[in-house]
């Protein structure tokens, strides 16, 4: 009976939308193709109109039907001409529900003007089609593409948040879908092979030397980071301290090969390569690409290459930092969308803009004190005064929680009472190391230097730019140094080897640092992307952001 209906039903929205000669079906390239596929428990019509008119009135009046009669998926191409609708059987719908209710796979979103929803497998583009995204057949919209995104980061560099725009993700290093092949490993040396032939945002070709080239640059102008990366090649020390004008321990056999060669057999050599920064963004090879730089303004035009693209939008204007009060410009049009973690700015938001403004939790940082204080006394000090919980609630209100350690959530540690010394006299000022352009990096160490004063122990605020920070991380510079992860960290090895080497000498046991009173964790403290209505995110990343019409 229901069968039945469905039929009715769409009959009627065919004879209510095309009055001109009736739809007929065919393939692409006018191969001629079944306008009725049943396949399993579902069947697949496909509808052909002349023009864009009827198609419009067709999607119009099959709305109703939409929302009263359960479906699988709805596909459109980029032309006026088709369109295929996957139909569930009687036995396969759910028994008095809606269209809402009906389980959509693992993406789902309200239906976008000019948007693409995929049925299944054979509905996905193909390999050489203009759109390389990464669909899945869980899919049901494919946002549409075009637009110029304003966005506002209060950072002065890409960080974890905006890093992902213009690199591709973690988990396809080294892999099938890689731009490198791990050719050969050992404890001493590790060989790396492009790809065919690997073509950047800019259209030019990248070799081998060209890799070797931007390691070089990265290393240099984030030395904490690099060394994390290459640690123990050979070379590395000498070309960070200024000693030797390249790291000897690159080397390009052909131009597709890269060799690192390391000084000592390394356990974590390739663990550590497994990392999205080692296709650094200089190379241009994200979904996007750093195009021109204007001061704290930089352009990221879509990395668009021989008519396929990575991402939707055409180009994103990011501003970097050095906005006293961002809420404001974007109430005032000047963006498009910010990043936000600070309480009072992401209530006005919800209270105040909630009309006009989204928002969309896209990150959380992990934050905490090294301490590589030499004198045990001090160390103990310095943690006793530190208190995570009434600084994240009392100081400075962000959306966050407490940790009991930077890289785990599961390390459990009884409350181990920590005596504070007999006296401070004697003690040298502690130098406190943090990166001035994260306000919440500034106020932690602001809270210490005043805790540290009122107990008598003298301290020095060492405020850095981001790549003055990472120097002074590697000279040891300091003898509390505020940092952050992000909240991958408790699940990505590579990440976990980064924060040892950055900040704990490259010490790996997290239940050793914490004992030791070298590391203090802190909370951790949610991003929020605040942005305008018309602006969405594909699975709900960042790198996915586009515009609707």
């Amino acid at each position: 009976m229901r069968r039945t209906a469905l039929f009715f039903l769409l009959g009627t929205a065919l004879v209510v939308s095309v009055c001109t000669p009736p739809p007929v079906s065919k393939g692409e390239a006018g191969k001629a193709v079944s306008p009725i596929i049943k396949k399993g428990d579902t069947t697949t019509y496909s509808i052909e109109f002349y023009n864009q008119s009827e198609k419009s009135r067709f999607l119009h009046s099959f709305k109703e039907f939409m929302n009263t009669y359960p479906f699988s998926a709805m596909a459109a191409d980029s032309t006026y001409s088709l369109i295929r609708i996957k139909i569930l059987h009687d036995e396969a719908m759910p028994q008095g529900d809606s269209i809402t209710s009906v389980q959509r796979g693992f993406f789902f979103e309200d239906n976008i003007d000019g948007g693409i929803e995929l049925a299944d497998n054979e509905l996905l583009p193909a390999t050489d089609s203009v759109m390389q995204f990464p669909f899945s057949p869980w899919d049901t919209i494919v946002p549409p593409l075009g637009g110029v995104l304003r966005l506002y980061s209060p950072r002065a560099a890409f960080d974890q948040t905006i890093l992902p725009l213009v690199l591709l993700k973690g988990d396809t290093v080294f892999s099938d879908t890689s731009y490198f092949s791990l050719a050969d490993t050992s404890p001493v040396k590790v060989t790396i092979r492009l790809k065919d032939r690997i073509v950047n945002g800019r259209k030019r070709a990248i070799s081998a030397l060209d890799l070797i080239q931007q390691w070089t640059s990265f290393v240099k102008e984030n030395p904490a980071q690099g060394q994390a990366m290459f640690r123990g090649v050979q070379g590395l020390i000498d070309f960070i301290n200024g000693r030797e004008a390249l790291i000897r321990g690159f080397n390009a056999p052909d131009q597709r090969t890269v060799q690192l060669r390391y000084d000592t057999p390394q356990q974590h050599a390739v663990e550590r390569l497994k990392t999205p920064l080692i296709m650094v963004p200089k190379l241009l090879l994200g979904n996007y690409y750093e195009g021109m730089v204007s001061g704290e303004t930089v352009l990221l035009p879509n990395t668009e290459t021989f008519g396929t693209r990575k991402a939707f939008l055409d180009k994103i204007i990011l501003k970097t930092g050095g906005d006293p009060n961002p809420v404001l410009s974007f109430s005032l049009n000047k963006y498009d969308a910010l990043l936000l973690n600070a309480l009072n700015d992401i209530n006005y938001v919800r209270s105040t803009l909630s009309m006009k403004a989204d928002l969309y939790k896209v990150g959380s940082d992990r934050y905490f004190i090294s301490c590589r204080i030499p004198d045990q006394q001090l160390r103990k000090m310095v943690r006793s005064i530190v208190n995570a919980e009434l600084l994240l609630k009392n100081y400075l209100k962000v959306e966050g929680e407490v940790i009991k350690a930077v890289g785990s959530d599961t390390i459990v540690l009884e409350n181990m009472p920590v005596l504070p010394p007999q006296n401070t006299k004697g003690f040298g000022a502690v130098k406190i190391l943090f990166r001035k352009d994260d306000q919440v990096s500034k106020s932690i160490a602001e809270k210490l230097m005043a805790d540290c004063s009122a107990k008598g122990i003298s301290a020095a605020l060492d405020g850095r730019d981001p790549s003055g920070y990472e120097r002074g991380l590697v000279s040891g510079e300091y003898d509390c140094a505020v940092g952050w992860v992000s909240h991958s960290v408790v699940s990505n090895n590579n990440e976990k080897l980064q924060l040892a080497s950055m900040w704990f000498d490259n010490e790996t046991d997290e239940m050793l640092r914490i004992t030791g009173l070298r590391e203090i964790p802190l909370f951790s403290v949610n991003t929020y992307l605040c942005c305008r209505k018309n602006v969405r995110l594909y699975r709900d990343e960042l790198e996915g952001v586009y515009l609707t019409k």
